[in-house]
């Protein structure tokens, strides 16, 4: 079932592009990674989902049958003077969900010892899990996190992404935004990478963070050799510019079946370079 439809989004700032005709499409019980470094239009494109920023064009769509949204977006705003508990208990009265979650929600988050402390006298890591403990509040059936991890220690990192786990396997739908790989791997089903506001890769996390192996060869029958392997099929792509002939091998090619159909064709390679390919190198390039 599709939880949320969007076609061809763009925002701008005064000349700045921060989204440009975004368009996806997620469906229920996937947890999706927005991926990109700062500055790459992730906190506005959830801002526009939540209706908290209007786009200039294009149009998302929630599915009707969700009745509860859970949203972190960018710093949450708490009262400084009243406790954990005061602050969870004015989100309660405002989502009409009944107190005793509240400290069901704090233990998940192990803020349920501080739950009479005041807001101020948290650190940096305890807010953020505040600010998650009242995403959770009213058990919400999707979810909507802007860096959710962010300044949480390592520990804290790890506590937060099992708890996205154990979400999700309870069937919620998560939309994760992110500038770390490494968090989207490890908590998300499907990912799009962001790059000035562009989705420049999207799909399953499992087929995008497959090693792509490919080679570059060439010869002096470079004509007849690209025609050769081209006719064979054996190979899943095959590609020529210039003077360099591009292959993507595919799951049941290796390098060493290249090198032996051009002897068996009596053709000396000239080059022959190996390249892999995979998400976290194509994220490492676009964040140079």
């Amino acid at each position: 079932m599709e939880i949320l439809n969007i076609e061809g989004i763009s925002k701008t700032y005064g000349a700045n592009i921060a989204v440009k005709n975004l368009s996806l499409k997620i469906n229920a019980g996937e947890v999706y990674g927005i991926l990109g470094p700062n500055g790459s239009g992730k906190t506005t494109t959830l801002g526009i989902i939540l209706g908290v920023i209007r786009p200039d064009s294009g149009f998302y769509e929630w599915n009707q049958k969700i009745n509860s949204l859970g949203a972190l977006l960018e710093t949450p705003n708490f009262y400084p003077y009243l406790s954990l508990q005061q602050n969870l208990e004015i989100t309660a009265l405002i989502k009409q969900v009944d107190f005793s979650e509240i400290d069901v929600v704090l233990e998940k988050l192990a803020l349920l010892d501080r739950k009479h402390s005041k807001y101020y006298s948290l650190s940096l890591g305890m807010k953020q899990r505040l600010a998650l403990a009242n995403v959770l509040l009213g058990n919400p059936q999707v979810l909507v996190l802007d860096e959710p991890t962010n300044g949480l220690d390592p520990q804290g990192i790890a506590d937060v992404r099992q708890i996205i786990i154990d979400e999700a396997k309870t069937g919620k739908t998560i939309i994760l935004a992110s500038h770390l790989l490494d968090e989207v791997e490890k908590t998300c089903t499907h990912v799009a990478v962001l790059k000035k506001g562009e989705v420049i890769k999207k799909g399953a996390i499992n087929e995008l963070l497959k090693v792509k192996r490919s080679l570059i060869v060439s010869s002096d029958e470079n004509e007849r050799l690209f025609e050769l392997l081209v006719r064979s099929g054996l190979f899943e792509k095959v590609d020529k510019k210039e003077d360099l002939i591009y292959i993507d091998l595919g799951d049941n090619m290796n390098s060493k079946d290249v090198n032996e159909f051009a002897f068996k064709h009596n053709i000396v390679l000239t080059r022959f370079e190996m390249h892999e390919k995979s998400l976290e190198t194509e994220f490492l390039k676009m964040v140079k």
